[in-house]
């Protein structure tokens, strides 16, 4: 749920875009309604909110003010005016979107769906974020953090015998049959997994070396793990896959 403020000095504005938020996307919540920069000043420290919509013109303020009082601010900014010519200046000011008055509904949810997607994205950076703080790069984390469609899974990482890319996202293969989908590609986890312990073989394989039973130089260089599955090693790494196992 986005939380969102409207910030205008005409009632009737406000009025029209809160009632199409309300019908028409269910992804916001509206915090607050303000009609001068000083509310909105003030809501916006009461509640943070995500979202801003902001009227250009303010009675006697210029919206561009809000970010005197917010020079970096946690929220993004829906500039909404009925003066295309200040545009420039809004895509400037880094917003998410320019709105002109009347707002249209096909556009508005445009915006709101452009906002979502940042939103997520934002979340699920944040979350590689957590990932990455449990270790350091001298030593592998006895767990990491596992985010999936309805939370985390913490998983050690020596129960993890491989992971496999696909697409945007990666499936993590665990003991016990298990198998996490996490929304993150496989790249997230090669650089968690910084340890002599885990090894790119591929570009779709990210293996545990302790989770190898076999080799095999059949049908190319390929490795059985321990829950059974073939992963393939690419030429390019062949060489120093087998570096790895030298002091044998």
């Amino acid at each position: 749920m986005i939380h969102v403020l409207i910030v205008d000095d005409d009632i009737s504005c406000i009025s029209t875009l809160e009632l199409m938020l309300k019908e028409y996307c269910p992804e916001v919540s509206l915090s607050g309604k303000a009609t001068s920069i000083g509310q909105a000043v003030s809501l916006i420290n009461q509640q943070q909110p995500q979202l801003v919509f902001l009227d250009v013109e303010i009675g006697p303020d210029f919206g561009f003010e809000l970010f005197d009082y917010f020079p970096h601010p946690d929220f993004k900014v829906v500039f909404t005016t009925g003066h295309r010519e200040y545009a420039l200046q809004a895509i400037k000011a880094s917003c998410l979107d320019f709105l002109v008055k009347p707002i249209d509904l096909e556009e508005l949810k445009k915006t709101v769906s452009r906002a979502t997607h940042y939103f997520r994205q934002k979340e699920q950076d944040g979350q590689i974020d957590v990932l990455k703080s449990h270790f350091n790069k001298q030593q592998q984390p006895e767990k990491i953090a596992i985010n999936t469609a309805d939370g985390f899974e913490f998983v050690r990482t020596s129960d993890i015998i491989y992971c496999e890319a696909s697409l945007n996202y990666t499936a993590v293969y665990v003991h016990g049959g298990k198998k996490f989908i996490a929304s993150r590609n496989i790249k997230d986890f090669e650089e968690v997994l910084t340890s002599k312990h885990f090894f790119r073989c591929h570009k779709s394989f990210l293996i545990n070396i302790d989770q190898i039973e076999k080799v095999t130089k059949q049908d190319g260089l390929q490795a059985r793990m321990s829950n059974g599955q073939w992963v393939d090693i690419s030429v390019r790494k062949r060489e120093q896959f087998m570096q790895l196992f030298d002091k044998f």
